[in-house]
């Protein structure tokens, strides 16, 4: 799978609902402020537009494939079960 295949197929329908209150909280907080409520509207909406490209372009370069097989664990670190009390 790679990187743009995964955020696109994956992350992003899986993530939808996060990424759009993300962008919209942030968004309230770095736009400008312009005089006239359609301009303040519109610097709202492209400051979301922004920030949402911003993460999606984030989160498909730090973005790694998975391993095929799963971790196992080393001899070493493995803490044996001890009987119950009634195994007597």
């Amino acid at each position: 799978m790679t990187r743009r295949s995964y955020v696109r197929d994956v992350w992003i329908p899986e993530s939808r609902s996060f990424l759009v209150l993300a962008c919209l909280t942030i968004a309230g907080v770095t736009a400008p402020d312009v005089p006239g409520i359609a301009a303040q509207g519109l610097a709202y909406l492209g400051a979301a537009v922004l920030w949402a490209g911003f993460l999606i372009v984030l989160r498909g370069l730090t973005w790694t494939p998975w391993t095929a097989e799963a971790p196992t664990a080393f001899a070493d670190n493995v803490v044996p079960l001890r009987p119950g009390p009634d195994a007597g």
